[in-house]
């Protein structure tokens, strides 16, 4: 690559003799690695051995194949890279979404712990509860009647169930709502750090976290979901 690099390959010194010559220089016992023979390596004395060999072959002096590699020292390597063609999805800046243009911050896991916002109370509390009940339980075996908190799993489900997963409203979003929501010191077993479930009261949090990326009043959220206090998860057989 370095003779390449330089335009010193050519007839004479095509690539079949550049790598016989290499192979031969690394047989002089010269430099300070030169015990290594089992290195695929030639050291700088040998690297000189292989220019006299190549300037013999070209018939001039070996100061020229020194002179222009001096020339280009500060050049390095020569990098030929493919150039991308033009892609309207990531050129046309117009299409970006709301979260590649910059225009609001998304959530993120850094986020957990702050800025959590005080949860709207349902209109039809009771039918919210009961819909969160039924989707605490959903999937349980043992001990159903303890169960009183909300898996991330069953709580991305009564969205989905509920038709309120969107483009905004992602599996993405749904997840970080759901462990930001956790953080909150609130309900019942609001002690409980270790517990994987969201209470009703981190839940109420996790609703208003999902209207405001939404853009929607949490009351439509809650009637979405007291609708499935009824129905219950659904279940594909």
């Amino acid at each position: 690559k370095l003779f390449r690099d330089l335009g010193l390959e050519g007839r004479a010194l095509n690539s079949t003799f550049l790598d016989l010559t290499f192979t031969k220089a690394k047989t002089a016992l010269i430099g300070r690695d030169m015990s290594d023979t089992q290195s695929k390596r030639i050291n700088f004395d040998q690297f000189l051995v292989a220019l006299e060999l190549c300037a013999q072959e070209k018939g001039v002096p070996s100061s020229d194949l020194h002179a222009q590699i001096s020339a280009h020292a500060d050049e390095g390597p020569k990098i030929k890279a493919t150039e991308a063609g033009y892609n309207k999805f990531h050129d046309d800046k117009s299409t970006y979404t709301a979260n590649l243009r910059g225009s609001h911050k998304p959530l993120s896991r850094g986020d957990s712990g702050i800025n959590l916002p005080v949860p709207t109370i349902p209109e039809d509390f009771a039918r919210v509860h009961a819909a969160f009940d039924r989707y605490c339980k959903f999937g349980e075996t043992a001990n159903v009647e303890l169960v009183t908190g909300i898996t991330s799993r069953n709580f991305v489900k009564l969205f989905k169930d509920a038709g309120l997963e969107d483009r905004k409203l992602t599996l993405t979003f749904l997840d970080l709502s759901f462990t930001k929501a956790k953080t909150a010191k609130v309900g019942v077993d609001a002690s409980d750090a270790a517990s994987k479930r969201l209470n009703f009261d981190q839940f109420l949090i996790a609703c208003e976290l999902c209207a405001q990326e939404r853009g929607t009043s949490a009351h439509e959220v809650h009637a979405a979901i007291a609708r499935k206090a009824t129905e219950g998860p659904n279940v594909v057989a």
